[in-house]
């Protein structure tokens, strides 16, 4: 199975092959998964032949598939599955391996955080907002000590 060779030592008649084997493996996957319900593969098994497809297509470029399913995102969802909305935004752990990719993740939320608050602080001074309500901010961070030096 090509699967076992490393993608550095695949030639492109292998990396060619091994691309279309990975598409429709992904390809059934993702019909299972979306539109039956029913997933044929774990979301780690998933995650490692979608890294493996996408590590051949970055060594491979000229090889990759016009319908290759990284230039998919998931599959039309099923019917059956009820429409929610989040109330906040969901995100994504972008398919974390190991200890660094959840230490990059958290620090990603953190930034956005940060990017959230500074966004409502700026639209409550922007509106003139007579009280303030500062109470979801890290007491230490510089933009909540700014604020209570401004506040004061």
């Amino acid at each position: 199975m090509l699967n076992d060779y490393s993608v550095e030592d695949l030639d492109e008649v292998e990396a060619k092959k091994e691309l279309i084997r990975l598409n429709e493996i992904l390809d059934r996957a993702n019909s299972d998964y979306y539109n039956n319900d029913a997933p044929n593969l774990s979301d780690s098994e998933y995650d490692i032949l979608k890294k493996r497809n996408s590590d051949i297509e970055l060594r491979f470029p000229n090889l990759k598939l016009q319908n290759s399913v990284s230039n998919k995102v998931g599959s039309k969802p099923s019917n059956s599955f009820k429409k929610i909305k989040h109330s906040v935004k969901m995100l994504s752990l972008a398919n974390g391996f190991d200890e660094q990719d959840i230490i990059d993740f958290d620090h990603r939320i953190k930034k956005l955080r940060e990017l959230f608050t500074r966004l409502n602080i700026i639209k409550k001074l922007d509106n003139k907002l007579e009280t303030w309500h500062y109470e979801t901010l890290d007491e230490t961070s510089r933009i909540a000590k700014e604020i209570k030096k401004r506040l004061t």
